[in-house]
């Protein structure tokens, strides 16, 4: 069973492209820290390549995986949810998922990532425990 991280953002939309922009600047400023101590920082920090499927059709999914053993996979994806609100609006949203098979490591590197996320977009995090977090401004 399959567990999920939500980024709701009810104050803008959100593309798969703009999700794959905040990964890189997530990874870009990992490597800056990693220059400022002199070590590989990144490559520990967050041992992922990322993949957009061709075969999915819609294009709303990436898929981090890794070669290290202690890691395994996260995949994040964009949808919109009926608003709680009367006025049927759409409320957009970032999913972050974890399979049966990723590891304890990966639900760690999920969590920082969705937080760096969450601040930068100025969103509310709902972790995978089911706490939240708000970043709104």
């Amino acid at each position: 069973m399959s567990i999920h991280s939500y980024i709701r953002l009810p104050n803008r939309s959100v593309t798969i492209s703009e999700a794959r922009k905040l990964i890189d600047d997530y990874q870009q400023s990992l490597r800056k820290t990693g220059e400022q101590l002199n070590y590989p920082y990144n490559e520990r920090a967050f041992p992922y390549t990322i993949h957009e499927p061709d075969n999915q059709g819609n294009g709303d999914w990436l898929y981090l995986s890794s070669d290290d053993p202690d890691y395994h996979l996260i995949r994040i994806g964009i949808g919109e949810e009926p608003s709680m609100g009367m006025n049927g609006s759409l409320l957009p949203y970032i999913e972050i998922s974890l399979e049966r098979n990723s590891t304890f490591a990966d639900k760690g590197k999920a969590n920082e990532l969705a937080k760096y996320m969450a601040k930068k977009l100025q969103g509310e995090l709902q972790l995978f425990n089911g706490r939240r977090m708000h970043f709104h401004k």
